[in-house]
């Protein structure tokens, strides 16, 4: 019931159906602070959490061979509502179902507390954000995004060109004290359309800051779509006390680290 806590034992847990959390206020966490202890395995059939109330937390467990059904994305986790993810591990995912709104995670509204979203790969194009996809005030906190790749990307009208390889952020929605590096983008194929970043700030209220956003790359230089370490669709983007070096292409033409 809601304020209880639920503890999975350790092991790894082969998913036929998404562990959907729906108590208000309800934690379910592993049995140890090892998210290493508790694996819930989609087995690249299912997604393998939805959590879809206010105050509900998922923590210390890990989240892997997710399965992404649609372009609403989350194959890990989809979040709402104010739900939160925390201490959480989100990775071995590869998926090739095209305009994935964040293979790893899906959030419109909640929290993304110290976690670690690595060793995703979407293997077609275009895909809105590897690493995750944050909207409606999410605010991810003390994260890691690391090793999410794709390995072409052929971006289009329909996306506004939009492919992001680490954490894609609108609606307002906030990154802070995160560390984005060793993201990886294919070659770019189809000029003409949007830039492209590790980190993405969509609209005027989305923000990072106190962040690290490091050695991120993409496979040549297009020219006509420029991919950075940090890049947005506004004017002014609120980048706040962040270090972004040596992002840029992989045959070293030259460091793009902020559009």
């Amino acid at each position: 019931k809601s304020g209880d806590t639920v503890v999975i034992r350790k092991g790894t847990y082969p998913l036929t159906a998404p562990l959907s959390i729906t108590t208000p206020y309800l934690t379910v966490r592993g049995e140890t602070d090892d998210f290493n202890d508790v694996k819930l395995d989609g087995q690249n059939k299912v997604r393998c959490v939805n959590i879809s109330v206010r105050g509900a937390t998922l923590m210390n467990v890990s989240l892997i061979h997710g399965y992404i059904k649609n372009d609403n994305g989350g194959g890990a986790a989809a979040l709402s509502c104010g739900a939160c993810l925390r201490h959480c591990r989100i990775g071995d995912i590869t998926t090739a179902q095209v305009r994935v709104q964040g293979v790893g995670v899906n959030a419109t509204g909640g929290k993304i507390i110290d976690c670690v979203i690595e060793d995703i790969t979407s293997t077609v194009s275009p895909t809105r954000a590897v690493g995750a996809y944050i909207n409606t005030g999410t605010l991810m906190d003390r994260c890691v995004i690391r090793n999410c790749n794709t390995t072409a990307v052929g971006l289009d009208s329909a996306y506004q060109g939009r492919a992001v390889f680490g954490v894609h952020v609108l609606g307002g929605s906030a990154v802070q004290n995160c560390c984005i590096y060793n993201n990886s983008q294919g070659t770019i194929t189809s000029a003409g359309y949007c830039t492209t970043g590790a980190c993405f700030l969509e609209g005027a209220y989305s923000s990072i800051r106190n962040s690290f956003v490091y050695n991120n790359t993409y496979n040549g230089d297009s020219g006509a779509i420029p991919s950075y370490g940090i890049a947005s669709d506004v004017a002014s983007p609120v980048i706040v006390n962040c270090v972004v070096l040596e992002n840029g292409p992989k045959d070293g033409v030259r460091s793009h680290n902020f559009v």
